[in-house]
């Protein structure tokens, strides 16, 4: 799903004429989703390596740090595009 929603960002920026702002916004939407995406990948490749280098107790904790972070950046994406009417005052 993270990174269906990466590649659609991306063909929106390569395809569609957009505002300035939107352009700006959907860069920074890009940049948290592949934070996200490196995370999870990360967290797949750790799970992997269960029970050898981490408790479950451990992963369990890892596991919702990253779905934390994946929620705080994808607020963090749309609160860009909840600025419209401020920029349409630029």
């Amino acid at each position: 799903m993270v990174e269906h929603n990466y590649f659609t960002m991306k063909k929106l920026l390569t395809k569609h004429d957009l505002m300035k702002h939107k352009t700006i916004t959907l860069h920074d939407c890009l940049k948290t989703i592949g934070e996200t995406f490196d995370e999870l990948r990360e967290t797949h490749h750790n799970l992997e390596l269960y029970p050898n280098m981490k408790t479950l107790y451990q992963h369990v904790d890892d596991l919702k740090t990253l779905m934390s972070a994946a929620i705080i950046n994808q607020v963090t994406c749309l609160d860009g595009f909840s600025h419209d009417e401020a920029h349409k005052r630029d």
